[in-house]
């Protein structure tokens, strides 16, 4: 067998068995995150609206359609969730990358003040 050959046979080999570690790593890792996920999720009864699995002690809400605008649009909201202060505390500038420009999934009440 000449040179190349064996030095291909010899990468190979290793190879190998460098994926076979990194298989283990990954593994490892996607058990940790299950680990974890289970403890960041719980199910458990709370609100006729959620579907009854928390997440970091939140309830996760139904999905809602376009139907849900009047919802989102109400008028006490602002009193409710203080958006104005959240969007005044974050010191977000015009010039900061493309908040408010469509397509940025930020489109609606938030952006159109600051945009």
């Amino acid at each position: 067998m000449d040179k190349t050959k064996q030095l291909l046979l010899v990468f190979l080999l290793i190879s190998s068995g460098l994926m076979g570690c990194v298989a283990q790593g990954v593994d490892t890792d996607l058990q940790k995150e299950k680990k974890d996920s289970d403890q960041t999720y719980s199910s458990k009864k709370g609100d006729p609206n959620g579907i009854g699995k928390w997440y970091m002690g939140r309830e996760i809400a139904h999905v809602m359609g376009f139907q849900g605008i009047n919802w989102l649009e109400r008028s006490e909201r602002e009193k409710e969730e203080q958006t104005s202060l959240l969007i005044r505390n974050m010191d977000i500038e015009s010039t900061d990358g493309s908040f408010g420009k469509r397509g940025d999934g930020l489109r609606g009440r938030h952006s159109t003040r600051n945009a």
